[in-house]
């Protein structure tokens, strides 16, 4: 962000896929669907952070 300011592009979300359930993640190049999958997936420590456009 200009100025060096932070945004929160996600706060309180959640998932509940069931047993037998597919969860897709679609979306344009580079709008961050590996990101989500990692942290979806614990692969991201809770105070992780991303920088983009």
């Amino acid at each position: 962000m200009p100025g060096g300011r932070r945004v929160a592009a996600v706060t309180d979300a959640h998932f509940d896929v069931a047993p037998g359930e597919c969860l897709a993640l679609i979306g344009e190049s580079g709008c961050g669907k590996s990101v989500l999958a990692s942290a979806l997936l614990g692969l991201l420590p809770g105070n992780a952070q991303t920088a983009g456009r």
